[in-house]
């Protein structure tokens, strides 16, 4: 009576571990369709690396000219003192003060548009790499459980060929 006491616990047991395995099949399944989204992730914050690379590229260009601007427009003020004696050059150089004013204008808008991309693009790749960590945990737990399904099976196994002899 014993024995098949023993026996019922095994099956018992290899029916447990059945379904167990089964679990981790669907959850490695689960894992496995996480990691292709990941993937597919990485890719996206690889393109905005390079869109960030980009921008970085426009905002420095938008920097020196915005110094260039900023230059000139010193440059104007000091003509602007000279021509008060002809009123036509006055003219001529307030005009083109107003339309460098309005060039820099525009840069300084393109400047804090650049930055609120950068700044969201950094967002987005600090949450990414959370992400990434948190795969990279949910794997590593499943390769333990893979190895502890693997003893438990070989475990399985033994038993069985000790109940057959």
């Amino acid at each position: 009576m014993n024995e098949h006491a023993e026996s019922d616990k095994i099956l018992r047991d290899v029916k447990y571990y059945e379904a167990e395995n089964e679990s981790l099949k669907l959850r490695i399944e689960e894992y496995k369709y996480i990691d292709k989204i990941n993937q597919n992730t990485i890719l996206e914050l690889r393109q905005r690396i390079v869109d960030f690379n980009y921008l970085q590229n426009k905002l420095n260009d938008a920097i020196v000219e915005l110094g260039f601007t900023k230059s000139i427009n010193e440059d104007f003020k000091k003509k602007l003192l000279l021509a008060n004696k002809n009123e036509m050059n006055l003219q001529i150089e307030l005009n083109q003060l107003g339309n460098y004013r309005h060039k820099l204008d525009e840069k300084e808008n393109d400047y804090t548009n650049l930055k609120l991309q950068l700044e969201d693009t950094i967002y987005q790749l600090r949450k990414q790499r959370s992400q990434s960590l948190f795969l990279n945990e949910q794997i590593s737990r499943i390769d333990l459980l893979e190895s502890l399904l693997a003893d438990a099976i070989q475990e399985r196994d033994e038993w069985k060929l000790k109940g057959e002899k």
